[in-house]
């Protein structure tokens, strides 16, 4: 964890948290202007407008294919119970996922989550027609993505006010199974499950997350200067090597304690722009040196 590193939990704060911000307030913002509309003006147009429906496509409203994972149906105190579910379970996700993903990466994978719940909604419904509403196609693809990178990582939960502890592996397979048996019992048949989720979109976003862990973290696709990973002949690969040990990619002379707060800056960016999982060996012994040579500057100062 970045928040381990002692120059980051003094002058160095954990960077991140921008995109993580914007999608709590903005889901906040969707169920508030919902319930003002229905409830003070009683009126659907706000609903209507950014809910998922065929009849909105119909009308070129494509926007719906995503805006729908911020709106949250008003209907009893119960509504009230399930928004504040979701963004407690997005808050305590996505901050753990944008620190390690980088803050595009987390927002390409939420909001891929949430269009590619909405294509599985409209595969299954688009011949009964219903409205899909809900940001949790894009949590459980993040849950999924977490259950995937720490399968055996317990987790402490309050389940009807008694704490259990589940590894994530589990979690997900018992959200898959119970949206799975949803789906084939009642919504491909074009009926509202006991549940009154959508399913098929539920199953959509767990997709998005695991495809995120196959195709981009697990096969390591790219290189951290975005260009194609292509394997290189061997006699090519020790070549290199060679060069490599004896010149170094890049040498940064590092003699003042502001030259080195710069370059640990430099390097959080990175972090915070790309991931964690982005940075070159030679970056993460430049963030190794700086902690040894900052804590020794504190120890000295003390």
């Amino acid at each position: 964890m970045l928040s381990d590193r002692t120059y980051l939990r003094n002058d160095y704060p954990q960077r991140g948290g921008g995109a993580l911000k914007w999608l709590l307030s903005a889901m906040a913002a969707g169920f508030i202007l919902t319930a003002v509309f229905e409830r003070l003006f009683n009126t659907v147009a706000f609903s209507d407008l950014f809910q998922l429906t065929l009849s909105g496509l119909e009308k070129w409203h494509l926007w719906q294919i995503v805006s729908y994972g911020f709106i949250h149906p008003v209907d009893d105190v119960s509504s009230v119970l399930v928004v504040g579910f979701n963004l407690l379970c997005l808050y305590m996700l996505g901050r753990e996922m944008e620190s390690l993903l980088g803050t595009k990466h987390f927002l390409a994978l939420y909001l891929g989550a949430i269009f590619l719940g909405a294509v599985c909604w409209l595969a299954v419904n688009y011949r009964f027609g219903g409205v899909l509403s809900g940001a949790w196609p894009g949590v459980v693809a993040l849950l999924t993505l977490f259950a995937c990178l720490n399968p055996e990582q317990e987790i402490k939960m309050l389940l009807l006010f008694v704490p259990i502890t589940i590894r994530p592996k589990y979690l997900v397979w018992f959200l898959f199974a119970v949206d799975f048996l949803c789906l084939s019992f009642w919504e491909i048949r074009g009926q509202v499950s006991p549940l009154r989720m959508g399913h098929s979109a539920h199953l959509g976003g767990m997709l998005a997350g695991y495809l995120y862990f196959r195709l981009v973290h697990q096969l390591e696709w790219r290189n951290p200067d975005g260009k194609i990973d292509v394997e290189l002949p061997g006699w090519i690969r020790k070549s290199r090597k060679a060069t490599t040990a004896t010149t170094g990619k890049f040498k940064v002379n590092l003699t003042t304690r502001e030259e080195l707060k710069t370059e640990v800056d430099r390097i959080l960016d990175k972090i915070n722009s790309e991931g964690f999982a982005a940075l070159t060996p030679e970056e993460k012994r430049m963030l190794d040196d700086a902690k040894d040579q900052l804590s020794r500057n504190v120890d000295k100062d003390s």
